[in-house]
């Protein structure tokens, strides 16, 4: 059995580094390599693991990342990010990361200054990062939701695919699953119908303006709505839907537009979240 300063030893000879602990523990935590934790809590290692697992070719290479230089990267393009400089330790989301992190515009959605980590971005890392992030987003949209919905149709949100995805669950969640099953052509004429609505578009704007608490009841969130109720014989298809305010969908009820705006006229009800006055 070994300390960790044998281990260290050795790990310096082979890879001209010190070896990090973080790293140590992982290994024993996966069972990479063997060790016993002792009453005092500290650990005794067998060597001879440790040496056969820091030398199979796999390790090596794994490990061989961690000699590159960052500064060699910078301006150079990695898959879709451009990175941009090295992150100050003050200025990282990630505090208890103690590796390199580097600075990174999106290439493919635009997104500016994203902290990547430095072994997500050489050739010799076990793992790779293409994106900011929105690259995996439309992967899991695929996967769970419209896998039929063409690639040429999803290139139009590549710099905001927030937006889609906001989109998708307004027209989704109020029309019993009617979205999720119908033609893909009727689905992408109707995201692309309330994209362009000029009455989404100011009330999203409207919300995004507001103080957010991403529960159901955030008044000024823009929400679906059936012109003629479903209990009165409303349909789901896109003509027969409009965007009000959370606020005013629930206070609308099951009224028709028509029989809605006769009410707030003739009883002079008004709010600043009613539709009328956010236009």
């Amino acid at each position: 059995m070994a300390t960790y300063q044998d281990l260290n030893n050795f790990y310096y000879e082979t890879y001209q580094q010190e070896l990090p602990r973080a790293t140590l523990n992982r290994w024993i935590k996966t069972g990479s390599i063997k060790a016993e934790k002792q009453t005092n809590g500290r650990y005794i290692y067998d060597l001879e693991s440790f040496k056969k697992y820091v030398t199979n070719p796999e390790s090596a290479k794994k490990i061989k990342a961690t000699k590159e230089k960052p500064e060699n990267y910078i301006g150079t393009i990695h898959e879709q990010l451009l990175i941009k400089g090295i992150v100050p330790k003050e200025e990282r989301e990630d505090k208890k990361y103690n590796g390199t992190i580097m600075y990174c515009d999106c290439l493919r959605c635009g997104q500016k200054n994203v902290q990547v980590r430095f072994s997500y971005l050489t050739p010799n890392g076990n793992y790779f990062q293409e994106t900011c992030g929105c690259g995996r987003k439309e992967r899991a949209f695929l996967a769970s939701s419209r896998s039929d919905i063409s690639q040429d149709f999803l290139k139009k949100y590549n710099t905001n695919f927030e937006r889609f995805l906001f989109l998708h669950k307004l027209l989704t969640s109020v029309t019993d699953k009617y979205y999720m099953t119908c033609s893909i052509e009727e689905y992408e004429n109707a995201i692309t119908y309330l994209d362009n609505d000029k009455q989404f578009n100011q009330i999203y704007k409207f919300w995004l303006n507001k103080q957010k608490n991403d529960t159901y009841y955030d008044w000024a969130k823009p929400s679906l709505d059936h012109i003629i109720s479903k209990s009165k014989g409303g349909t789901n298809e896109i003509k027969n839907l409009q965007v009000l305010t959370v606020f005013e969908n629930l206070a609308k009820r099951d009224m028709s537009m028509e029989e809605w705006n006769k009410f707030k006229k003739d009883t002079h009800t008004t709010s600043d979240y009613f539709i009328e006055n956010i236009l």
